[in-house]
């Protein structure tokens, strides 16, 4: 009777390959127990324990480099079996480094922006702070700065709260001017996250509270760029808007908040002007919560102290609220969709190729019946065998890989290449360590996916027959029959589903392309200029040098108007606020209607193509000594003087108790022309003149006779050196340009799923007409003997026809299902379009069994010129 110290024994022996422990396991057990009672009737307790520990060591060791040795002869005679067909090592190789490869590339993307976390301590603790107005349909909005401090100091949640503003410098040395994207940010900004400058230090708090601190942090890309990353660079002093600046810190490379590069931060000057200026919403706050502090508990208590303000403060912040999101959400949110739609689709592309090299593998496996019948009838177990095809897969599936990297590698550049300026954390994008795991995983898990089925059915092997000599009973039999239709099934669904996403995604690209903006984009050049307010204190200062500018502009050869805007349509930024109508009865507070403000000079309507509806538009006329005028647009205009004529009438933007002299005259309707986005409806607007309401940021717009605007560049930039040397242009972009850049994400979004789905439909078309072909080779006998009893050729491609367009029309079937559900995952992507839109599913549809028809009609065409003598001796 075994005692378990032979149990135990032969437990371990199990780790070995079946083969060894067929030819030795007995014998080792019977050495074993000899030994084992030997030492057990010496009674030497220390002894056996030593041997029995050396025993299970050699047992493990030997077990591996016996498993070791046996995965090599499998690579062995895999390699050699993939090199003997070089034909179908090649097509499964390409087309997994296709699939391979766009899933590697499209993960890149993925992991740097939606997997790895924020490059900031504890992130999970940092919460965008924004203020709310659901009154006016705001969900989130800028923030005053004397509510940032009111809640700087009444808050209970935050470790920190921090303020910052976007702007730009204009960094002066050795005689050229260079145009720096900045931040004005509260003292406790680097340590709300967390993060201390690689040289010198942030910002004290003493600093926020004087104009003359003149301190300044810069960014990584500036100290290298511009400072060659000489440590020297503290307490150097640089010309930023013509004032001195010392440089105290240098920030780490990776380090970058708001979004996009910045070159520049300085340090919020709080003097009694922002107190009061309750009302101004211009600026955003980020906050680090307190340790065990959630979100909910956060938001109840900033909406106490939201309510607190609102009673001491009811003329600007009756209705207002504050709204906490998540740092990672407010930075990744918008994109997880189309980032998620895209990885399901190049997904679903690895899952047609797995079937396609399935199919060739199952078509292969029928070929080698033989091989697998005289090994069985040699003694080898059927794990063996499909130990052995499973080898060969990751084999195919490791040549993929590899060969799919290197596509990736190629990819992830032209990804990052043509990607949206907007795509957050872009800069990390690319085939890392997480990345490589990736694809090894992937490819191993391919090799399983692709490769299982096809291995347990070619060892389903009955030995007598597939070793008798006649292709007729190597037809693979029923089993592999249905394995197959259900792979092209599979193809065919998927196929569908993607093509189905892409189409309504391009309709989707293609409506809002068709979307009219209001405004004539051609022969128009746009250029940024903030004029710095410590240097252009007075309005009389800024209207002056922009009524200078557009003068000197409008003299240039080919330009044939000029003006400015704040701020420039479908660009992404807004600004709005209240207004009060006159003669209209009482709101309280809080309850004044809103509409989007833009300050623009004379001529801007004639410059961007704006039809004027009614009335004049700005002139000469419109200065700061005389009456205050503005334009309105047409939405504006049936929404608040609905079967009224508004011209004539008066408002103010001076909430809620207008001064008597901030009545403002309405002069004109300009037609409706789209701001906010394309697929965004038309808000109510308002159109000041800037000689009227001075603003430091305008944005050039200038219209050109004929040719490229785009090469008024360097004169305008000249234009604005010969008024202020110190002062640089932003960047200078077409119009068209900026429409473009505007729609760029579902672009780019449709671009990419229209390249996935054609790749699966090339694959799905490949897949259908291989296992076609191989059917119709493998039939060459039926098909001869029915020619030969008088079929006609007609009834034998209806044969052949209707035997390959039955799964595929299944395949149809199923995919308009599903892609029924996709479109509603889709939804929030889709412009003018339905999630269900019939003509795109048939449409769809019609191709894709076009494709599976041809795909089945030219080996049935083929299967019509078999010669029936021929085919009667073909076995």
């Amino acid at each position: 009777m075994k005692g378990w110290p032979e149990w135990l024994f032969a437990g371990l022996l199990k780790l070995y390959p079946s083969e060894f422990q067929q030819e030795y396991a007995d014998e080792m057990v019977q050495v074993f127990r000899e030994q084992h009672r030997e030492l057990s009737r010496q009674g030497r307790g220390a002894l056996l324990v030593r041997w029995w520990m050396s025993t299970a060591f050699d047992l493990g060791v030997t077990a591996v480099k016996e498993q070791m040795q046996m995965l090599l002869q499998d690579v062995r005679y895999g390699l050699r079996m993939l090199a003997g067909s070089p034909g179908f090592t090649v097509v499964a190789v390409l087309t997994l480094a296709l699939a391979i490869g766009a899933n590697t590339a499209i993960f890149s993307v993925v992991s740097a922006v939606l997997l790895r976390s924020l490059p900031y301590a504890e992130p999970e603790r940092l919460v965008q702070v924004w203020e709310t107005a659901p009154r006016h349909d705001l969900k989130v909005g800028s923030i005053s700065v004397p509510n940032y401090l009111d809640w700087r100091e009444q808050n209970r949640v935050f470790d920190r709260i921090a303020l910052y503003g976007q702007t730009a410098f204009s960094l002066s040395s050795n005689g050229q001017t260079e145009r720096l994207v900045g931040s004005i940010v509260s003292a406790n900004f680097f340590e709300t996250f967390g993060t201390s400058p690689l040289l010198g230090r942030g910002f004290r708090s003493q600093e926020e509270k004087s104009a003359d601190s003149r301190v300044a942090v810069i960014s990584y890309g500036l100290w290298q760029r511009r400072f060659e990353g000489s440590p020297a660079v503290l307490g150097r002093t640089v010309t930023l808007d013509s004032r001195p600046y010392t440089i105290i810190g240098v920030m780490p490379p990776g380090f970058q908040f708001p979004q996009g590069d910045r070159d520049i931060w300085v340090p919020f000057a709080f003097d009694s002007e922002h107190f009061q200026k309750r009302g101004s919403h211009s600026h955003q706050a980020v906050a680090r919560l307190k340790p065990g502090m959630s979100l909910v508990q956060a938001t109840e208590q900033m909406d106490t102290v939201a309510r607190a303000l609102a009673r001491q403060y009811p003329d600007t912040n009756t209705g207002r609220g504050v709204a906490l999101v998540p740092l990672y959400e407010e930075l990744v949110g918008d994109i997880r969709p189309a980032l998620l739609v895209l990885t399901g689709a190049v997904a679903a592309v690895l899952l047609i190729a797995c079937a396609n090299v399935a199919n060739l593998l199952l078509a292969r496996a029928v070929a080698r019946r033989k091989e697998f019948a005289l090994r069985v009838a040699l003694g080898a177990s059927r794990a063996r065998i499909v130990r052995q095809l499973l080898t060969e897969s990751a084999l195919l599936s490791l040549f993929g890989g590899a060969c799919g990297l290197a596509l990736a590698y190629f990819g992830v550049r032209l990804l990052v290449a043509f990607s949206p300026a907007a795509l957050p954390r872009a800069q990390g994008i690319a085939v890392d360590g997480p990345v490589l795991a990736f694809t090894v995983a992937v490819a191993f898990a391919t090799a399983f996916l692709f490769g299982l089925a096809p291995a347990l059915q070619a060892t389903h092997v009955d030995c007598n027959e597939a070793l008798k000599d006649g292709s007729r009973t190597a037809t693979g039999g029923r089993a592999r029959h249905r394995l197959r239709n259900l792979l092209v099934v599979a193809e065919v669904a998927l196929a569908l589903m993607l093509l189905v996403g892409a189409g309504l995604l391009g309709q989707s690209l293609w409506r809002l392309q068709s979307v009219d903006p209001g405004l004539n984009p051609k022969n128009v050049l746009t250029a940024g200029i903030y004029l710095p307010v410590v240097k252009y204190r007075e309005e009389r200062q800024i209207v002056d040098f922009f009524d200078r500018l557009l003068a000197r502009i409008r003299a240039l050869p080919g330009v044939s108007s000029a003006s400015g805007i704040f701020t420039l349509p479908l660009s992404g930024s807004c600004s709005d606020g209240t207004f009060i109508i006159e003669g209209r009865p009482p709101v309280g507070p809080g309850q004044e209607p809103s509409a989007g403000y833009l300050i623009v000079g004379p001529d801007y309507l004639q410059t961007m193509g704006i039809p004027l509806l009614r009335g004049r538009a700005f002139d000469e006329r419109d200065r700061a000594t005389s009456r205050k005028v503005a334009l309105i647009n047409e939405t504006m205009a049936q929404k608040f003087w609905p079967g009224e004529d508004p011209v004539g009438r008066r408002i103010s933007i001076d909430t809620p108790r207008p001064a008597p002299e901030s009545w403002i005259e309405i002069v004109g309707i300009a037609k409706d022309a789209r701001t906010l986005a394309l697929n965004k409806p038309v808000r109510p607007e308002m159109y000041f003149p800037y000689s009227q309401l001075a603003w430091p940021f305008l944005t050039l717009v200038i219209r050109t006779e004929t040719g490229d605007p785009a090469a008024l560049g360097k004169a305008l930039r000249e234009q604005v050196k010969a008024i202020d040397a110190d002062q640089a242009l932003g960047e200078v972009q077409t119009m068209e340009a900026v429409i473009a850049e505007s729609i760029e994400q579902q672009r780019f979004n449709a671009l990419l799923l229209v390249l996935f789905a054609a790749v699966a439909l090339v694959l799905t078309g490949v897949g259908i007409y291989g296992v076609m072909a191989y059917s119709v080779t493998q039939r060459t006998h039926e098909i001869g003997i029915r020619l030969a009893l008088g079929a006609e050729r007609g009834s034998i491609v209806r044969l052949v026809v209707g035997q390959g367009m039955a799964p595929a029309a299944a395949g149809v079937a199923i995919g308009l299902v599903a892609a029924a559900a996709l479109g509603q995952l889709l939804a929030s992507l889709l412009f003018g379009v339905s999630a269900i839109d019939p003509p795109t599913f048939i449409g769809v549809a019609a191709v894709l069994l076009g494709v599976a028809f041809l795909a089945c009609f030219l080996p049935a065409r083929r299967a019509t010129r078999v010669d029936p003598m021929v085919a009667l001796r073909y076995e």
